[in-house]
């Protein structure tokens, strides 16, 4: 015959006092925790449950200091994961080269002929309704010098990162020639160029040429001027050449949308063509 099990003793408590504190440790750092009386405790119908039960009720940890600091610590480190997932996200969506988060402002090497346009730059803040206009020869660090804009907007975006888009003007005309297959006559490519946070335009000037591209080049860079939507762009065309290249009203409305400045250092792809031939020349 199986023994009765024993009877539950009812436990007649007025209060936390009448409670030992829990013997609860910390899972952060192993220690036991100091305890306060909880005001929500009721000792009403306490008779119901067990004494460790009441025990944990009555009775709340208080959290460690250094264990707040660690808790801190986790919370920046996954904040710090969220946002490297976003900014991966947003360079992969919007068409950013590979290279682009290497692109700074500090790991530009200026030029002593650009030293003053570059101080405009630098004085350039994330919460101006304008972009700039770079001008130069191939290789003279226009695309770094936008690429590093990037860098600035994601440092100074605490919550939300603004939908940035990039193009390489030839690929840009590409995409909007295979948008208009499309069965449902969406133009994906042309909206997101017409409505995107930021828009940085590369290599302005070596698209075909066409009338349809004036055309709608026209009509994103009218859009973004009305709703002043910041817009960057380089360009190996000095100002008259693009006037010649692409009309007067197009030139107005990058005058309009960029402070404009010109380049004029040597081919940096030279340099580093000449460090790549030091290095192999020193391998064994």
């Amino acid at each position: 015959m199986q023994p009765m099990a024993k009877a539950f003793t009812p436990i007649l408590v007025s209060s936390a006092d009448d409670l030992e504190t829990p013997q609860d440790r910390c899972p952060e750092c192993g220690e036991v925790f100091q305890y306060e009386k909880n005001p929500e405790f009721s000792a009403k119908d306490s008779s119901a449950l067990p004494r460790t039960v009441l025990s944990r009720l009555a009775w709340r940890p208080i959290t460690h200091l250094n264990c707040e600091s660690r808790m801190r610590e986790r919370a920046h480190a996954a904040a710090a994961i969220r946002r490297k997932q976003e900014i991966n996200h947003v360079l992969k969506r919007s068409g950013f080269p590979g290279n682009v988060m290497s692109k700074t402002l500090s790991s530009f090497q200026v030029d002593p002929d650009c030293a003053r346009e570059l101080e405009l730059v630098k004085r350039w803040r994330p919460t101006d309704r304008y972009g700039f206009w770079f001008q130069g020869p191939p290789g003279s660090g226009k695309s770094h010098l936008m690429g590093s804009f990037v860098h600035r907007y994601f440092e100074a975006s605490t919550e939300k990162v603004p939908h940035m888009v990039w193009w390489s003007v030839p690929f840009l005309f590409d995409q909007i020639t295979k948008d208009f297959a499309r069965e449902d006559r969406a133009e994906p490519t042309f909206q997101d160029a017409l409505n995107a946070d930021v828009l940085f335009l590369d290599d302005l000037g070596t698209q075909q040429g066409k009338p349809w591209e004036t055309e709608r080049l026209f009509q994103i860079l009218d859009r973004r001027l009305n709703w002043e939507l910041p817009t960057f762009v380089t360009t190996n065309l000095a100002t008259g050449e693009v006037k010649n290249l692409m009309h007067e009203r197009l030139t107005s409305r990058l005058l309009g949308l960029c402070i404009p400045v010109t380049l004029k250092a040597r081919d940096r792809r030279r340099d580093v063509l000449a460090e790549r031939l030091r290095d192999l020349h020193g391998r064994v």
